[in-house]
């Protein structure tokens, strides 16, 4: 079954009022699902899900078709042009899902910074701050010894 069938299953069918509302103008309006308009926001979910999880999603498993209903309707959301605090709210469910998904699954984010992250410590300066304050306290001498010719 595709996600657009699990969509459609999960809010009782082709004549499901919501999904109606969602997918067709409302200046229109309309008597059953634009199918297309729900096929695209099951497509940019998915591609979601792809980016931010790491994984493909598997609707045979349960919890990715919780998460990917959960973005289809934020996108469907987004697509009506429903800028609110409900809509805010399911992507950042949407997003803390597929966060705790990545997490679960082991993933590590990659990135190609010159920076290596270090361990976390409450005794001591990550690398970069060390450096930096060596840095600052160098450029301090150096000051000091400027100001202290200039004035011999």
């Amino acid at each position: 079954m595709a996600l657009i069938d699990e969509v459609k299953t999960r809010f009782g069918g082709a004549t499901s009022r919501r999904l109606i509302e969602l997918t067709n103008d409302s200046a229109v309006g309309g008597a059953t699902i634009n199918d297309t308009v729900l096929a695209a926001a099951c497509t940019d979910a998915e591609g979601h899900f792809r980016r931010e999880s790491g994984l493909e999603p598997d609707i045979t498993l349960a919890f990715h078709i919780h998460l990917l209903i959960q973005g289809v309707i934020a996108y469907l959301e987004f697509y009506k042009g429903r800028e609110s605090s409900v809509m805010n709210a399911n992507f950042e469910r949407f997003e803390k899902g597929l966060f705790q998904l990545r997490k679960r699954a082991g993933i590590a984010w990659q990135t190609n910074s010159p920076l290596s992250p270090s361990t976390d410590s409450t005794d001591a300066l990550p690398d970069m701050d060390r450096k930096g304050k060596l840095q600052h306290m160098q450029l301090r001498e150096n000051v000091r010894i400027v100001k202290k010719t200039l004035e011999d």
